[in-house]
């Protein structure tokens, strides 16, 4: 691991680009309709207590990542195998998310670029933050994380002001409770809370343990409640059936802004939204993938695997899916079920479970010997 830490304050900048990511971009929940806004609450209550299963193996493990820890907990031949896993399921995260910001700047601006320009420019740009290391992710995440805020705050006031908002399109509320929760769990749910996973690498470097913890919950119910408005304001502006159709409905929320005919397409306000979160989505994944491989493999320096899996990760974004539509089509029907429930829920959940029995039985002979 680095000799270096991260602030509990830069701990909650990089949350709330991680989780507002790229999910702040895409129709997340449109297939619960108008009631989008209410499966992200929802799975809101989840993904806070996700986080705690988290926390509590952190606490157990303070200075171990996920990767350590869990060969502490079921032995090198499980342990090691599983811990690799989590590895190529970093990358294959961040590629995803790759794929979908270069997909963006491709329809919003450069429609003859190819996509391996647009994802080797923006993996190059994001290798050589992550080749400095963590404590340099975490203070860009401290600078570009008011700006981004800004950026929404402004974003949504134009649509405002636009008269674009027709709180009719997000009526009636609450009209299909059982399509809200199979929306919310486990589609919402694993994405994005559930992929606080990866947030299992960076516990370790945190200053101070009890603080931080608290941060972090604080940094997820502030992400969800902005998800959810953005979400509400999408669809008061465009309608639920285009905002569950278009691939991104922020940005053709944003592009029919009009005030006075001449502040027009502002399209480049979501384009910079999702570049700058989806920036910090990758490079914390791609750091987790980093650090996991040089803890597996024993790898003294730890930036010489920084490239070699930027590499992989740009070759993975480009050969995931035939199209875009495909891409998207994985993300809603196979990966959820196939990699984020064992592996964001089930398999940390099971390790908080053996490490307490583990616990419980070293401590059992001590008790009973006074």
């Amino acid at each position: 691991m680095e000799k270096t830490s991260i602030s509990a304050n830069q701990l909650f900048c990089l949350v709330i680009l991680f989780e507002l990511g790229s999910s702040v971009i895409v129709g997340l929940g449109s297939q619960a309709k108008q009631d989008a806004w209410l499966s992200v609450l929802l799975a809101l209550v989840g993904g806070v207590l996700l986080f705690l299963v988290f926390s509590s193996l952190y606490r157990q493990f303070p200075g171990e990542p996920l990767t350590s820890y869990i060969r502490s907990i079921l032995g090198k031949w499980i342990g090691w195998p599983l811990g690799l896993v989590y590895v190529l399921y970093f990358m294959y995260i961040s590629a995803r998310v790759l794929n979908d910001m270069s997909a963006l700047i491709q329809i919003a601006w450069l429609n003859r670029t190819p996509m391996v320009v647009l994802g080797g420019m923006l993996i190059l740009s994001i290798s050589y933050v992550v080749y400095h290391g963590i404590n340099v992710l975490a203070k860009t995440g401290e600078f570009f994380l008011p700006i981004y805020l800004l950026s929404l705050v402004i974003s949504f006031l134009l649509i405002i002001f636009s008269g674009l908002l027709q709180m009719e399109n997000i009526q009636p509320v609450g009209e299909d409770w059982e399509l809200i929760i199979k929306t919310a769990y486990p589609l919402v749910y694993t994405f994005p809370f559930g992929e606080m996973i990866v947030f299992t690498m960076l516990l370790p470097y945190l200053k101070k343990q009890k603080k931080s913890i608290k941060t972090g919950l604080l940094a997820i119910v502030i992400s969800g409640l902005i998800l959810s408005l953005v979400i509400a304001q999408n669809i008061a502006t465009v309608g639920a059936h285009i905002a569950g159709r278009a691939p991104f409905p922020f940005l053709v929320a944003i592009a029919k802004v009009n005030i006075g005919e001449f502040l027009q397409r502002i399209d480049v306000i979501s384009v910079f939204i999702l570049v700058v979160g989806a920036f910090f989505k990758v490079g914390i994944f791609f750091y987790a993938a980093v650090m996991g491989a040089t803890d597996l493999f024993r790898i003294r320096k730890r930036k010489q695997m920084v490239y070699p899996i930027g590499i992989i990760i740009l070759f993975l974004s480009l050969t995931i899916s035939a199209n875009f539509v495909e891409h998207i089509r994985e993300g809603l029907t196979y990966v959820p079920i196939y990699l984020h429930i064992p592996l964001q829920t089930v398999v940390p959940v099971l390790l908080l479970l053996i490490s307490l029995l583990k616990n419980r039985r070293t401590k059992g002979p001590s008790v009973n010997s006074c």
